[in-house]
């Protein structure tokens, strides 16, 4: 797809002109549409075969990482991916991420596309990985002293506002904690992908997104249960 991030710059220039900014934007929200139709379409067609080949990449490190967010859920209630997902979600504890898991992913096709930290990384971090159009996102995550939950980062904009505009404004997103609790991992089949999947997954989706069997087409990051947002805490984005 043709990267139209020109309209909206488009749209900055113009912006004491309210017509033609609310134009240009409105452009751009049609083509970001375009886009995710596309990203769904290319998805669900190719989307099996990426997380087999990812998986195939970590499995030769002997790097623990398990299904997480939209991608469980599908695990779980669908046994497919969720109809209106577009990409692929996989946690993994920052202290075992393999020193040259850049290299090791480039090897079986991926290329990273972008990553997103507050400070160093050693904290918060997360990182996109493409293949065949189709993203993979790893959420880092840390174990909390009582061993009892644990913990990761995503990075979120305020939902009255365009993304763009707001990561311009303040340098990058607002950084949201996501506390689960923690029981181990288990092996779970997945379209015939030998996978791990939180022990406790019943109580690890339900203290996140509430009742995820009933699918709820209104469901947003923003209503995510367990978390809390830092505003004090800006997540850089840097794009590979």
């Amino acid at each position: 797809m043709i990267e139209f991030s020109f309209i909206y710059r488009l749209a900055d220039k113009f912006h004491n002109n309210k017509v033609l900014r609310y134009l240009f934007l409105d452009t751009y929200r049609k083509y970001k549409s375009r886009v995710s139709q596309y990203k769904k379409k290319s998805f669900h067609k190719n989307g099996r075969d990426v997380l087999a080949r990812f998986c195939t990449a970590l499995d030769k490190t002997r790097c623990m990482y398990w299904l997480e967010f939209g991608t469980l859920i599908g695990a779980i209630r669908e046994k497919g991916f969720i109809a209106h997902d577009d990409d692929i979600d996989v946690g993994m504890f920052l202290k075992n991420r393999p020193d040259q898991l850049e290299k090791i992913l480039k090897k079986h096709g991926f290329k990273r596309t972008r990553y997103i930290m507050v400070d160093d990384g050693k904290e918060a971090f997360e990182e996109t990985y493409v293949s065949q159009g189709i993203s993979i996102d790893i959420f880092y995550f840390h174990i909390a002293e009582d061993k009892n939950t644990m913990y990761c980062y995503e990075f979120i904009t305020d939902p009255e506002r365009m993304s763009r505009e707001f990561i311009d404004e303040i340098g990058g997103y607002w950084t949201m904690q996501d506390i689960f609790p923690y029981k181990g991992f288990c092996d779970y089949d997945f379209l015939d992908i030998r996978v791990k999947i939180p022990s406790n997954y019943d109580e690890h989706l339900r203290s996140f997104y509430g009742n995820y069997i009933q699918p709820d087409p209104n469901w947003n990051i923003y209503k995510a249960q367990g978390s809390k947002v830092l505003k004090d805490k800006i997540g850089k984005v840097f794009f590979s």
